[in-house]
């Protein structure tokens, strides 16, 4: 019995151990931010502030002296108090200038996936009494595509600050309005595993 125990707690170490070094081969780095989102048409405006935050997994990057390239995958959340609380999940396509191999412009493309929430209760009326009954949310389906623009600073160390607003469209939103633009400003820090740039 106690050799089968020990037998499957050194296959779990090896397989942790395994897996955590694919991890650090696959994923170059990671990105946390803090967002703020808008019903907007492109840089019309950021406020009032709706909250939210943002983790992203940088895949894939190519940097030679002047350009670089990111692949990269994010989730995050954002809290809407007049429309909706929204998950999503994107794809994105990097790619940056870098001025003086210390300033980063950034020029990027993203879609993905988007469950949304009422940031109220919701009631339905019940057809046999004719009153109003609490209802439990289901949440709402929708895709997004989007573009953006940013700056980020190339440090030598292993954090990169950067400010980036991106806008994308959701669809479809309701049956009345099959797309809605919003804006995304984020303010966050880049943590690169390694300064090994390819």
């Amino acid at each position: 019995m106690r050799r089968k125990i020990m037998l499957k707690l050194i296959v779990l170490a090896f397989l942790f151990n395994f897996s955590g070094n694919l991890y650090g081969q696959l994923i170059k780095g990671i990105s946390i931010a803090a967002t703020t989102e808008a019903v907007t048409t492109p840089f019309k405006r950021i406020l009032p502030i709706h909250p939210g935050a943002e983790l992203g997994l940088n895949w894939i990057t190519n940097n030679l002296d002047w350009t670089g390239q990111q692949l990269n995958t994010y989730f995050g959340f954002y809290h809407h108090k007049s429309l909706s609380n929204a998950f999503y999940i994107k794809g994105e396509y990097l790619f940056q200038f870098r001025i003086r191999n210390t300033i980063a412009v950034e020029l990027f493309l993203n879609g993905g996936y988007n469950r949304s929430f009422y940031p109220v209760e919701v009631y339905k009326m019940n057809e046999t009494t004719k009153e109003f009954e609490k209802v439990k949310q289901q949440g709402h389906n929708s895709y997004f595509v989007g573009i953006g623009t940013g700056l980020s600073y190339v440090s030598r160390g292993s954090i990169d600050p950067f400010i980036r607003y991106e806008v994308f469209v959701e669809t479809p939103f309701i049956e009345e309005l099959n797309y809605l633009p919003h804006g995304l400003l984020k303010l966050g820090i880049h943590y690169k595993f390694s300064n090994n740039d390819n």
